[in-house]
């Protein structure tokens, strides 16, 4: 991206704020994206762009419900490609120790058959039954997990080789659903790349010019072609 100086934004820095909200609930998330993006715009220079996007036919309550969703991209990424980067290698052991466990437990039902035949009482160290369907429901997940994980790859956009770019990737999925659900919404069609970037560095307190800006949306309107 462009090295221009990004505004001044009145909300925290969101590398420092995000990982607060993200392992907690959905609400919490969601209130916290809407606080922040409340606070971005409440400054003289947003409040222009606010204006300028009203003149345009995007409702001040609209543009706010958009960078939210673009905020969320912009952090959330980052964090699904890391419990995919951290999670994937531990999958084939995941489903080794199950193997096992469910070795142990098949051994310890039938020990515990041949104690109820041979004594005429319940053996209270059986497994019981749900505790067998519970490892079979947690096997199936692990066994899933790769090919779950390609779908939401596709889904974000993320390409395998570019897992290690997670930021990056963020930014540029960020910048290109705005862009691109911005250019849906302007009374005249115009993309106004311009002022998406300003949009962007003002929510993001990113550096971004008009030209990343279509090079962002170009890649994501690329993306919704293969949905």
């Amino acid at each position: 991206m462009s090295a221009t100086p990004a505004p001044t934004s009145s909300f925290p820095d969101a590398r420092l704020s995000s990982m607060e909200f993200l392992r907690g609930d959905v609400e919490r998330a969601i209130v916290a994206f809407q606080s922040r993006i409340s606070g971005a715009l409440n400054v003289p220079y947003a409040r222009d762009l606010v204006m300028d996007c009203v003149e345009l036919g995007v409702p001040s309550h609209v543009l706010e419900a958009l960078l939210c969703s673009t905020l969320a991209r912009y952090e959330l990424i980052p964090r699904r490609i890391e419990v995919m980067v951290s999670a994937s290698p531990n999958s084939a052991r995941a489903l080794r120790y199950l193997a096992w466990i469910d070795g142990v437990l098949a051994e310890t039902n039938r020990n515990a058959g041949q104690t109820e035949a041979v004594f005429g009482f319940e053996d209270p160290t059986r497994v019981p039954d749900e505790v067998l369907s519970s490892l079979t429901i947690v096997t199936g997940h692990f066994k899933n997990a790769p090919a779950a994980e390609r779908k939401l790859r596709a889904k974000l956009g993320i390409q395998l080789k570019r897992l290690k770019m997670k930021q990056r990737v963020a930014e540029r999925a960020a910048i290109g659903y705005l862009s691109f659900a911005m250019q849906g919404r302007f009374r005249d069609g115009a993309p106004h790349d311009r002022l998406v970037a300003d949009l962007v560095n003002a929510a993001l307190s990113a550096g971004v010019d008009f030209t990343d800006v279509q090079h962002c949306r170009a890649a994501y309107v690329k993306l919704q072609a293969f949905r």
